[in-house]
């Protein structure tokens, strides 16, 4: 599957890549980085959802928009491994899923908006009490041995000048 550029067919405005898209780049991600085959699951974990591992990135730059990633605790220890190829403990589970999320969000703004810069970003601790109002612009779920991995993602509208 293509996977198409819809920034650059908006003239550089963000455009929105589909849940399927935004689902290929992190399964890419996922299977070069920690060698784990993951599968399209949908568009949202159903609520109440309990995905304990959260990170958020707050990207600011050509245009403002905040990307959350949240999994079942079971999805840390298995990153850990695979990446490390040792059994892992809390902080390396931890760490390996801050890693992940910070080499998605890199292929993610390459991958849909090349052309448009964005400021330094690090994946920091998140809870939904501070996620944009509103649902995401975008969303996708895959599942990794069965446990799902859910990606929102919102763009905030441009201030007026």
């Amino acid at each position: 599957m293509s996977l198409e550029n819809s920034a650059e067919k908006k003239g550089g405005e963000p455009g929105l890549p589909a849940s399927r898209q935004l689902c290929e780049i992190f399964s890419q991600v996922l299977a070069q980085w920690a060698y784990l085959p993951s599968e399209y699951a949908g568009t949202q974990v159903g609520e109440p959802s309990d995905l304990p591992l959260e990170k958020g990135v707050f990207l600011r730059g050509g245009f403002k928009g905040t990307l959350v990633v949240r999994a079942a605790a079971a999805v840390g220890p298995l990153l850990a491994e695979a990446a490390l190829g040792d059994a892992a403990d809390e902080n390396s589970a931890v760490d390996s899923f801050q890693e992940l999320i910070n080499v998605f969000c890199g292929h993610f703004l390459t991958r849909f908006w090349p052309s448009t810069a964005f400021d330094s970003f690090l994946p920091v601790p998140l809870s939904r009490f501070f996620w944009p109002e509103g649902d995401p612009a975008v969303s996708g779920v895959v599942s990794v041995e069965g446990y799902p991995i859910e990606i929102r993602f919102w763009i905030e509208p441009k201030e007026p000048v």
